[in-house]
């Protein structure tokens, strides 16, 4: 697997396929895979070339992948996936991503708006990259394709503004990857 492969890693507690909660999510260029996972961290990294990914955070990167490739829960190519189902969470309750395939559905659920937006909003971008015409957003009048939406419906980030320049050693550091 190379880097040019990944397009985001996604290690967190906010996400939860059943109980107890945690998942990490890999989202490549060809397909999504996922596996529970026990021990709490939050890494979210978009694997941006404008700046490029700080070298810790590349690594990191790296390992959470090496991980859910080795012990994976779920795994669905790209050419099977029919739609990709985002619903926002609310104040008091979680939302959720729903993957459709052909080889049946996969939901993860989010905590609540607040505890999880940060790496929802890099998920949600991942995942336009991932698939653009596939990806919906779940509104209370029906789902909507996320790319054909007016841009105030998403918060005007592109993945390359994840980053601030660090002000002790000047270098590119995620603003919302590691909480």
């Amino acid at each position: 697997m190379s880097e040019d492969d990944i397009i985001c890693v996604s290690s967190s507690g906010n996400w939860s396929k059943g109980w107890p909660a945690g998942l990490e999510i890999l989202i490549r260029k060809d397909r999504i895979l996922g596996r529970k996972k026990v021990k709490y961290s939050y890494f979210t990294a978009f694997n941006g070339k404008n700046p490029p990914l700080p070298a810790d955070s590349l690594m990191k990167m790296y390992e959470i992948a090496g991980e859910v490739e080795k012990k994976r829960d779920f795994e669905i190519l790209k050419e099977e996936i029919s739609s990709i189902i985002i619903k926002e969470p609310g104040l008091w309750g979680g939302g959720k991503i729903t993957i459709k395939s052909s080889r049946g559905d996969i939901e993860i659920k989010t905590t609540p708006k607040g505890n999880c937006m940060k790496e929802l909003l890099i998920l949600v971008r991942a995942l336009v990259v991932f698939a653009p015409d596939k990806t919906y957003l779940e509104t209370k009048t029906g789902s909507q394709l996320i790319i054909s939406l007016p841009k105030s419906v998403l918060p005007e980030r592109t993945p390359e503004s994840f980053f601030k320049t660090c002000v002790n050693c000047g270098k590119q550091i995620p603003v919302a990857s590691e909480m």
